[in-house]
């Protein structure tokens, strides 16, 4: 497959984005397999990276979702890999599986169908032991009530478990919306269900459609879009790029402000470090130290902690 074959499969998706361009580096990398250029619109893939073509268009649809993210404004240029983007990503990918642009290997290949089903399996006994859990520490909660004993200790000290993911499993119990969710998820995505607070039905609904936890945060708790057909309409206006920029500038010296802060709270903290007071000559010698009374006469000094008839 060539550079233009490539880029012909990304365009057949009907995703509404400015034009870019798509090339091949003829090399091979190993740090990379692509990357994307904001300020050319430009996808580079380093295509001898690749052993087959469904791994490339893989690679292609990652660098697209960069230019898509950016043209968007769905990320900043210091966090390209923001939550945004990867909802976006698994957005795309399910667009493109359905329309044929790109083959799921964990639902065709053999082997890793097997492996896949394995570890969703073992993800759904998890789940019911964490289900279990959650009731036994909703009993323990009532019962240290009435024992007057601490809940907090028992779960810092003895279980060793964080609070927030204890408190998340106690909601779980209750949580008729989760009741409803497929038990094929991870723990880790009943929890991110559980803590969208009033959209947990909307985020519940969203996992038994498949979406990924990025895509339920995405859209649930930073109320971004991640639909890639949807046309964000006319690029924006200088009005818009200025407000925008305004907003960004406004928060770069908050952050230059914090900075300033803790350089001069570090500066100070050298300056004392090497260059401390000098100690007075009547300081208090270190505690453990053995001394003698002090004399004001020399001779005392000489003298001073011996026996009388000792003494010179």
């Amino acid at each position: 497959m060539n550079q233009d074959q490539v880029k012909e499969k990304l365009l057949s998706l009907k995703v509404p984005c400015p034009d870019f361009t798509l090339v091949f580096s003829g090399k091979a990398s190993c740090r990379v397999n692509g990357l994307y250029k904001p300020a050319l619109a430009s996808i580079v893939l380093h295509n001898k990276n690749f052993t087959n073509d469904n791994a490339l268009i893989y690679t292609a649809l990652h660098e697209f979702t960069h230019h898509l993210a950016h043209t968007r404004n769905l990320v900043s240029g210091r966090n390209a890999h923001s939550i945004a983007f990867w909802a976006l990503f698994h957005s795309l990918l399910k667009l493109a599986i359905e329309a044929g642009v790109y083959v799921d290997p964990y639902l065709e290949d053999e082997a890793l169908k097997a492996k896949r089903e394995e570890i969703l399996e073992l993800q759904r006994q998890q789940n019911e032991l964490n289900r279990k859990l959650g009731q036994a520490i909703a009993e323990m909660e009532t019962l240290s009530q009435e024992k007057g004993a601490r809940l907090e200790d028992f779960l810092d000290r003895h279980a060793r478990i964080p609070r927030n993911h204890a408190q998340n499993l106690v909601k779980a119990q209750h949580n008729v919306a989760l009741s409803n969710v497929e038990t094929a998820g991870s723990p880790s995505l009943v929890e991110a269900i559980v803590s969208q607070g009033e959209d947990m039905s909307h985020a519940a609904a969203m996992a038994n459609q498949g979406c990924s936890i990025q895509q339920i945060k995405a859209v649930c708790r930073q109320k971004k879009v991640i639909d890639p057909r949807f046309d964000p309409g006319e690029a924006e206006t200088d009005e818009e790029r200025l407000e925008r920029a305004k907003k960004e500038l406004s928060g770069e010296y908050k952050k230059k402000e914090r900075v300033e802060r803790r350089i001069d709270e570090l500066s100070r903290e050298i300056e004392a470090l090497e260059d401390p007071e000098p100690r007075q000559a009547n300081d208090a010698a270190p505690a453990g130290t053995d001394t003698a009374p002090c004399a004001e006469d020399p001779g005392e000094a000489l003298t001073a902690g011996l026996p009388k008839d000792k003494a010179l």
